[in-house]
């Protein structure tokens, strides 16, 4: 609240500032007053029409309110470079490579120096302890399918301010589900060819099912049969519903959604039980006016290309939710840990941040890997979840002392400096000094030196 204050003040002052303008609409958006923030994400774009964050951004604000329509236009018209380029389209300045010394011993300053830098890309270096339990207990093919499946997924080449974009669209999937997706998707737009993506749940589900019985095909389709009378049924009360209610004022004669089609019905209504008919219209859906004639349509190559990801990345993700409902207790230690960051990866960017937490964790059982600590932290501290957080990085100094790491750094890498100062920003010095004492972590120097850091700066 502090900080949106303080920033109404500058913006006051520099009112054509878009930069001032997009993080106070993220902290509107995060304080839930998403009218307010949807007014400012709109000013934003209007004065950086070329930035990637501010289209997504607005795509975000239109979320918070649930304005899944005007959601997706903002995801489409959004701007996308390669990662050779800023989010505003500007070329990144040349960066020369680091230098770094190739020290002679073990243990010596400059061992792991990867470690102090936030790590862009996937380690993971196998435990002891956990090689053992994967001679015995990996299913070496299906792993080697798994990791195979998850390395090819089209989301791992986006470019950041793809990604960024990719993750606005799955939070809408994850929000109204993929039918309704799709639903306002061929609503606004021209259906291309070749996009008949199947629901990515039910073929997630499938094959597993026609493993287990002799007629898959017929059983599969089954299922998918009941649903669909079940909903069929339901949209049929829905209806009679609506034209028992004759309360509702009649509509202009000059309306375009008074234009009779051939079938007696509007086109409006027309278009809507064409489209819907085996799917259960929900409230975000009915909100949308769905446009009249295939001219008032337009193309989206580009965010096809983001669903057709989206559709993989939710193949996969419920794959693995299935196995969890399953078989969760001996999931472990059935692939290796590659697998697991690289699932953890997946529901990261569908917006399943406790699937990924899960994920992580089993990397780390299995070994060590700062990614996989990295992201923890981050989703630790993102969720102010102090007690997490605390916990997490007494595990971290836990392993760093028995590999003698960090002993001659002075100061705390910032993959595990920043999560710390963000939970200490929110919820006091004092509060977080006390958990840090009872997990005893005070008996690293270390830490003592971040804490005074954060106490002199007044983080």
């Amino acid at each position: 609240k502090d900080a949106v204050l303080s920033s109404t003040i500058r913006i006051q002052e520099t009112i054509y500032d878009p930069v001032l303008l997009h993080y106070q609409s993220r902290a509107l958006i995060e304080l839930g007053l998403n009218d307010y923030a949807l007014v400012l994400a709109k000013y934003a774009c209007e004065l950086a029409p070329e930035s990637t964050t501010a289209w997504e951004l607005l795509a975000r604000a239109y979320i918070s309110v649930g304005n899944y329509k005007h959601a997706l236009l903002a995801i489409d018209t959004a701007p996308v470079y390669d990662n050779d380029v800023n989010f505003d389209g500007i070329e990144k300045a040349g960066t020369a490579q680091p230098l770094l010394t190739k020290p002679k011993k073990h243990n010596s300053t400059d061992y792991y120096g990867r470690v102090m830098a936030i790590p862009q890309t996937i380690d993971f270096e196998l435990s002891t302890n956990g090689a053992e339990l994967e001679t015995k207990t990996i299913n070496k093919r299906e792993d080697e399918d798994q990791l195979g499946l998850l390395t090819q997924l089209g989301a791992n080449k986006f470019s950041d301010s793809e990604r960024i974009v990719y993750e606005a669209l799955a939070l809408i999937e994850k929000k109204i589900g993929w039918d309704a997706l799709i639903i306002i998707r061929d609503a606004l737009f021209v259906k291309g060819e070749g996009n008949d993506w199947d629901n990515p749940k039910v073929a997630a589900e499938c094959p597993k099912k026609d493993k287990k019985t002799e007629r898959p095909d017929e059983n599969s389709l089954e299922v998918i049969r009941k649903i669909g009378q079940q909903e069929h049924e339901k949209m049929k009360k829905e209806e009679l519903k609506d034209k028992s209610n004759k309360s509702l004022p009649e509509e202009k004669a000059d309306s375009p959604l008074k234009e009779q089609s051939p079938s007696g019905k509007n086109e409006a209504e027309e278009i809507e039980m064409t489209e819907n008919k085996d799917i259960l219209l929900t409230p975000e859906i009915q909100a949308v006016k769905f446009p009249k004639e295939i001219t008032d349509k337009r193309t989206c190559e580009k965010l096809d290309d983001l669903i057709t990801a989206l559709n993989d990345d939710l193949y996969v993700y419920y794959y693995w939710e299935d196995e969890e409902t399953s078989n969760s207790d001996k999931l472990t230690h059935k692939y290796r840990g590659k697998v697991w960051i690289n699932r953890g990866i997946v529901a990261e960017r569908l917006n399943r941040k406790r699937m990924a937490e899960r994920a992580y964790k089993r990397t780390v059982a299995k070994g060590f890997s700062i990614y996989a600590w990295a992201r923890l932290l981050d989703i630790y501290s993102s969720a102010n979840n102090i007690k997490a957080t605390i916990a997490c990085i007494a595990e971290i100094f836990e392993y760093f002392a028995e590999e003698m790491l960090l002993i001659h750094y002075t100061s705390l890498p910032c993959w595990i400096e920043n999560p710390l100062f963000k939970i200490i920003a929110k919820n006091g010095y004092r509060a977080i000094y006390k958990l840090a004492k009872e997990e005893k972590l005070f008996q690293h120097r270390i830490i003592q030196e971040t804490f005074e850091k954060a106490q002199r700066e007044q983080v």
